[in-house]
């Protein structure tokens, strides 16, 4: 009798992780299940770990092809079901505990399963589907020499999926070590490079190619790549994810008119669809356009795709934007703080919502009392102390931020500098060597604030050959060639962010621009960061500049100089493309200095600046622009 379930793995020198993996198999070992383990060429101990542990044991002459690897492991079992496992990957006491049920229940002949990664100090990270279970017999095969997929032999075949998401695994490959011992990028490159050369016309190379040019911080290729996948094969299963991709990469290089075009003509295209909306609802939350996010956030809900797990990122996602638009919105009262807070007890790891619960606080309550009703309302939620962490350490009770840490047991980026701050170096520099990748650029940024190269170095190794290229022009006081400038002007965002204004100064001076244009974009980002006089102070040492206009016009509004305000968001407005809060707040003015055609003419450039946007749109949920108008008058 066959057994009900073969465990198929490939592997190539995992002494370090394969032990780990097979004890996760021994409860399903221990109800008949098979275990595969195909060797691909290793020099370690690996084949000796898996003999003594009583796997099959199969060997592959490496071809450069993890499709040929795997297929050869599933001819190898002999189970009913297959699923295939890799060796920096566990399978739960859950999974052991339902899997003979739910292979026995499903109607499916595939099963997509959630696994979770880790970071370096085993905290859990993002969660991902994929098809991992097949039925044996079938005939189905992975397709592709890497970033290889089973789903579609699948289709083609005539198969149905569903999710089973009992059957989880977590991963330990994404921490820093595995990371650099394995090097993957260089590896993935490779294969991939080899597989377009062989196929040039397939979509897949293009797609995945253009993912791991993004990788590396290579925008030129990436968006080369992911571009040809949307104006060559609209069509294509990936074509939401390849849109999603340009659009980060987009928004990363400060086109935000870009990122909208290129999510507004993808928002319907499958696989990636979801992202795609996501990152426009956020993207329009910064812009303040409450329309395009509340819009982005109603269409995450209601076409849902049908993956189980990407239906629940779907209802986080539009949880947190629509929470956002309603917070900007203005509904600083403590029924909006407690809408949030329910919607944190439904997605308790969720950053965003925590930031928005203690801005929501102190939109109520006032500063600082807002600030601790939130850690206490919460009962000291990881994510709301976190959020309370970063407002303490921008406002400089950096001590606070300390003792805040220390009692609940969070750390994070504003703790190891708020240590700094007080004097404690090394405990700052340990916290932030702990984090491995995660903290790769925080140390880049704590390395220049403190003088200490050494973290810069370690930082900056754990990042993308972009980053190592980039650092290495910053520490020699040189111009990092414009194509880098994207990377520099994101850690000049995280310095302001973390109130660290000499380093922020440091790495402006490396972007080639004109020196207006950098005090602009400082101030923008210094605006965005909530401290506005300051942004105002950078803004007009250059107020001739797009982005200092902005940010004069926006503060003389929140400080009700309607005049001023008036003179800069209309000439802003008239040099285009700005972000929709220009347009929106300068009609708003308009009205209310009684200008109502003037008010008319800012909506009319709105409208052509963000066609996407609903704010701008006559339709029924577009009218949110000429309700604010009517009000205002």
């Amino acid at each position: 009798m066959n057994p009900f379930l073969s465990v198929c793995m490939i592997v190539k020198n995992e002494e370090l992780n394969l032990g780990r993996a097979l004890e996760s198999f021994g409860a399903l070992a221990a109800q008949g299940a098979e275990i595969v383990v195909v060797d691909t060429g290793s020099t370690d101990r690996t084949v000796e770990i898996a003999t003594a542990a009583g796997a099959k044991v199969a060997h592959f002459a490496w071809i450069d092809d993890f499709a040929a690897a795997r297929n050869f492991a599933f001819a190898q079992a002999s189970g009913e079901w297959l699923v295939v496992v890799d060796a920096d990957e566990i399978l739960t006491p859950e999974f052991a505990a339902s899997a003979r049920r739910v292979l026995a229940e499903t109607k499916a002949t595939a099963l997509s399963i959630p696994t979770t990664s880790v970071d370096d100090r085993g905290l859990p990270g993002a969660t991902v589907m994929s098809v991992r279970l097949i039925k044996s017999g079938m005939g189905y095969a992975y397709e592709g020499r890497v970033h290889e997929v089973l789903t579609t032999s699948i289709t083609r075949l005539g198969g149905r999926t569903d999710a089973a998401m009992d059957l989880t695994l977590v991963h330990h490959g994404y921490t820093t070590a595995e990371s650099a011992r394995k090097d993957r990028h260089a590896r993935n490159l490779k294969l991939l490079e080899a597989a377009h050369a062989a196929d040039p016309n397939e979509p897949r190379y293009w797609h995945y190619l253009g993912a791991e040019y993004k990788t590396a911080g290579d925008h030129e290729k990436a968006s080369a790549m992911l571009d040809r996948v949307l104006t060559r094969a609209p069509d294509f299963e990936l074509v939401g994810w390849s849109a999603s991709m340009l659009f980060a990469i987009h928004e990363s290089e400060q086109s935000p008119g870009l990122a909208f075009e290129v999510g507004a003509g993808s928002i319907d295209k499958g696989a990636g669809r979801a992202f795609c909306l996501a990152k426009m609802g956020r993207l329009a939350i910064r812009e303040g356009d409450c329309a395009t996010a509340l819009w982005c956030a109603n269409e995450l809900e209601r076409s849902l795709p049908d993956v189980l797990a990407t239906r629940a990122a779907c209802f986080e996602y539009a949880a947190e934007i629509r929470a956002a638009a309603h917070l900007l919105q203005g509904r600083g009262t403590t029924k909006a703080c407690d809408a949030i807070r329910a919607l944190l007890a439904k997605y308790p790891t969720s950053l965003y919502l925590g930031d928005l619960l203690v801005k929501a606080w102190e939109a109520a309550l006032g500063t600082g009392k807002g600030l601790f009703e939130a850690i206490r309302r919460a009962d000291n939620a990881r994510v709301v102390v976190s959020a309370a962490m970063k407002v303490l350490h921008e406002r400089g009770a950096d001590r606070l931020c300390v003792e805040l840490g220390e009692k609940t047991g969070v750390r994070n980026a504003m703790f190891a500098f708020a240590l700094a701050r007080i004097g404690r170096l090394e405990d700052a520099r340990r916290e932030l060597l702990a984090f491995g990748d995660s903290a790769g650029v925080f140390g880049i940024l704590f390395g220049l604030a403190h003088g200490d190269a050494e973290v810069v170095a370690q930082s900056t190794a754990v990042l993308t050959p972009a980053h190592r290229q980039a650092m290495t022009k910053v520490l020699a006081g040189q111009k990092v060639p414009a194509s880098l400038a994207w990377l520099v002007l994101e850690l000049v965002t995280r310095a302001i962010e973390l109130r660290e204004d000499a380093v922020a100064e440091r790495l402006a001076a490396s972007i080639p621009w004109t020196p207006g244009e950098l005090v602009a974009f400082r101030a923008l980002a210094t605006h965005e960061a909530g401290d506005s006089m300051k942004a105002l102070n950078l803004a007009l040492q250059h107020p001739q500049e797009l982005g200092s206009m902005e940010v004069i016009g926006l503060v003389a509004q929140e400080h009700g100089d309607l005049a001023a305000a008036a003179g800069m968001l209309t000439l802003r407005a008239k040099a285009g493309d700005a972000p929709a809060r220009v347009y929106l707040r300068g009609a708003e003015v308009l009205v209310r200095l009684g200008q109502r055609k003037e008010a008319e003419t800012m909506l009319a450039l709105g409208r052509e600046a963000r066609p996407h946007s609903r704010a701008f749109q006559p339709e029924a949920k577009g009218k949110a622009s000429k309700k604010k108008l009517g009000r205002a008058a």
